[in-house]
């Protein structure tokens, strides 16, 4: 038989050469280079850079998307607060020329109330509206009958007592609206923060606001709307105080205005007006716990009888860049809306002969 010839790898024999493929030689041509190190490590970085700039791409888009819709809601907010304070504004500015003209009895002026959609959608939040006429103390008999003739039966002010005028309520419609004192009768201008912004709406011949706050607990979600009266056209601080023979007012509840507002998702906002003290005057907020407190990035004015603050920001968890805090302010003053005297005890009443 023949023999089968079996070659050993390792030391070559006699006459024979090694051959460089075999035993080490396969396994020196799979160790990688240090060229190929540098080329994987090339890739895998390019790899992880092209990653990340996609994920920064999507989420700045993402960020810039949410802030934009922000303020498209920011925005739409402030439309429906300037429409409905305007549409306030209106109503008293208007009962205001109706008293203007002279005699008005109380179906007259319930009539215009109703004409104008007084209680509607138009109006939301508005609780009441009425007159409070400026009554000389010779004047006070003529007063009281005239409201006995309406049906009204009251046969003194409140509170008693001569003054050289009174502050009384004399003309009102109003629904779901409680009162810590008669509105027929009685004497406002014994309360010190009715009596101060209704000077100021006398001096300046401009709608006046006034924080339900400062008349008390009860009130403390609410806010007073004013108009002057005239019997002529003054121009001047002293013409208007000497010729104002009422103001016309309205009261409106916050929560109830806010919710009328179009729901923007995400939003929180404060509404507030500038006081004499030049620091802006809380009048509502939303949602009711909303923290004053914050940084506010951009800010506008609106404008509706006056200049309102109305400042905006991101609820938590709003969006993607959301939690980094407020993104917009509409910003505004109203000039001298407001005054920093709290309600207190009754005193004497403002003189404005």
């Amino acid at each position: 038989m023949g023999r089968i010839s079996r070659r050993r790898r390792g030391r070559a024999g006699p006459g024979e050469r090694n051959d460089p493929s075999e035993g080490l030689g396969v396994a020196a041509r799979r160790r990688p280079t240090r060229a190929g190190f540098v080329a994987v490590l090339l890739v895998g970085l390019l790899g992880l850079v092209i990653v990340g700039t996609g994920a920064s791409y999507w989420h700045s888009r993402d960020v810039s998307g949410t802030q934009e819709q922000f303020r498209t809601s920011s925005d739409d907010l402030s439309g429906e607060l300037t429409r409905v304070l305007d549409e306030y504004g209106e109503l008293l500015s208007g009962s205001a020329a109706l008293f203007h003209q002279g005699v008005v009895t109380q179906a007259q002026y319930i009539a215009y109330l109703q004409a104008v959609g007084f209680g509607s959608a138009r109006f939301p939040g508005l609780e009441g509206a009425g007159l409070v006429q400026r009554v000389r103390t010779g004047q006070v008999g003529q007063y009281l009958a005239s409201l006995r003739a309406e049906g009204i039966a009251v046969s003194s002010v409140t509170p008693p007592g001569q003054r050289a005028q009174y502050c009384l309520g004399s003309y009102a419609d109003y629904s779901d609206l409680r009162f810590t004192a008669p509105p027929y009768g009685y004497d406002f201008c014994t309360v010190p923060a009715i009596s101060d912004v209704l000077r100021r709406a006398t001096v300046t011949g401009q709608q006046q606001v006034l924080p339900g706050a400062m008349l008390g607990p009860l009130y403390r979600s609410d806010f007073v709307l004013v108009q002057p009266v005239y019997t002529g056209a003054p121009t001047a601080a002293g013409p208007r105080q000497r010729q104002v023979s009422g103001w016309a007012l309205g009261i409106v509840n916050g929560p109830e205005l806010a919710k009328s507002l179009q729901r923007q998702p995400g939003v929180q906002f404060l509404v507030s007006s500038l006081a004499i003290a030049r620091q802006p005057q809380l009048i509502m907020r939303s949602p009711a716990s909303l923290k004053v407190n914050g940084t506010w990035a951009f800010s506008d004015n609106i404008e509706a009888y006056g200049t309102w603050e109305v400042s905006v920001r991101a609820a938590p968890g709003f969006g993607p860049g959301a939690d980094t805090g407020p993104i917009i302010l509409l910003a505004a003053r109203r000039g001298g809306a407001l005054s920093g005297a709290a309600n207190g005890p009754a005193r004497k009443p403002a003189d404005f002969a």
